[in-house]
């Protein structure tokens, strides 16, 4: 079956722990697999992320993370909920002294009960400008997925092709960060597709974690 999904608008920090953001309390179902991506604005003050939940505690396991220092920080996390309960998530580094974060929350139905996030469909990288990754579906019905966070805080990331913005934050002095899927989604076949973000006038710093659901 195709998977279908629930996107739920960023959520920010700031200030002195700005690293650490904690999500609004939502009913997540059992069965359904929890996707959290976050943005820190400076890898050198996030440090380590770690990622943790109200109520009754979750099994998190993170698909990819970037560690450069001059870049954003950016982290992917998910787990299938072994409980239906209102919950917060929360995403905390160390050593943070003025870092800005941007918390992306997904909620998936329908996706692969043994493997939902295939190992080798996850890329990450950082220090590009105008990023783009080619990702060939492991089937029809499957969702391709980008997060990107440009260290200069341009304010001006923009989808590729055949992609669209689905929410974004611009965190004044600190960063800009974009969740970007394809336009048709989920995709309808396996043809390989270019995910990313898009040329334009603006030099960013962009780190990004590409991948698939």
């Amino acid at each position: 079956m195709p998977v279908s999904a629930v996107e739920y608008a960023p959520e920010t920090s700031t200030g002195v722990n700005g690293g650490d953001v904690t999500s609004t309390s939502r009913t997540y179902t059992i069965g359904k697999m929890v996707e959290v991506l976050v943005s820190v604005a400076d890898n050198g003050a996030a440090g380590t992320l770690t990622i943790s939940n109200s109520g009754t505690a979750q099994s998190w396991t993170q698909r990819a993370v970037t560690n450069t220092g001059n870049n954003c920080k950016l982290a992917l996390w998910t787990c299938v909920m072994n409980a239906t309960q209102a919950m917060t998530i929360t995403v905390a580094g160390d050593g943070i002294t003025a870092a800005d974060s941007a918390l992306y929350i997904t909620v998936y139905t329908g996706q692969h009960l043994t493997d939902p996030v295939p190992a080798g469909k996850v890329t990450s990288g950082t220090g590009g400008n105008d990023v783009t990754q080619v990702i060939t579906p492991t089937s029809a019905g499957s969702f391709l997925r980008f997060l990107v966070g440009d260290w200069n805080q341009a304010n001006a990331i923009a989808a590729a092709a055949n992609c669209t913005i689905v929410n974004s934050t611009n965190q004044a002095g600190h960063q800009t960060t974009a969740l970007i899927h394809p336009t048709t989604q989920p995709r309808t076949d396996t043809s390989a597709f270019t995910i990313g973000s898009a040329s334009d006038a603006t030099s960013e710093v962009e780190a990004w974690i590409a991948f698939e659901v």
